[in-house]
């Protein structure tokens, strides 16, 4: 008789019809407490890090050199986490790597006391960490921007339809941020500028 882990390994055909996407079942993270390291980094450290690491022309090699030559506090601010990681910094890693949005969320809208992980109710951070936890665990094994983007298409109406609807619920703990349009842009970067913004939340002068 198979286990459960044999049992949701066994799941295959995703609707998307992509290989690489993992419709198994999703076992929630709760999310790390954000760990701001403010003024660890100056507005030049944040910028060179954002060109090798985190934008459109970043790359391992590039990254690795910044890392190399910059050992200090910035560095340490920026290192990417593990989801199992009590505190989170600005990048977060599961299946795959990317910006804590949730954690920019609580921060930007000083909500971090409702976080369950502070004894809180729960915060918007809280469902956005679940969300984007939820699709990169389902898209991390996708490579390139059409195969990601409609994996993560496939999966925010499947897999992770119910955290979706969580955080784009119009009377719940996100709310706020739907009508929002500078916390989107800041916590939710989809460009080179709006992730300089974003880091600088976590390493520079803060929201």
């Amino acid at each position: 008789m198979k286990d459960v882990a044999e049992a949701e390994a066994s799941v295959t055909g995703c609707p998307s019809g992509l290989a690489c996407e993992n419709c198994n079942h999703f076992a929630e993270h709760e999310m790390g407490t954000p760990s701001p390291m403010l003024f660890s980094c100056s507005a030049q450290q944040i910028q060179d890090y954002v060109a090798a690491c985190f934008s459109s022309t970043s790359s391992t090699p590039a990254c690795s050199a910044w890392f190399k030559q910059d050992s200090g506090t910035c560095s340490t601010c920026v290192k990417s986490v593990s989801e199992g990681a009590s505190y989170w910094g600005p990048i977060v890693c599961g299946n795959a790597c990317g910006p804590n949005s949730g954690g920019c969320v609580d921060l930007v809208m000083h909500t971090e006391s409702d976080e369950i992980n502070r004894g809180g109710v729960g915060s918007c951070g809280d469902l956005v960490a679940a969300s984007t936890s939820c699709l990169r665990f389902a898209c991390g094994g996708c490579v390139g921007d059409s195969d990601v983007t409609k994996c993560y298409q496939s999966a925010a109406t499947t897999t992770c339809l119910g955290y979706e609807a969580d955080v784009s619920s119009l009377t719940g703990n996100c709310a706020a941020i739907d009508i929002d349009a500078t916390t989107t842009a800041v916590c939710f970067p989809t460009n080179d500028a709006q992730n300089v913004d974003f880091v600088n939340v976590f390493c520079g002068t803060g929201p």
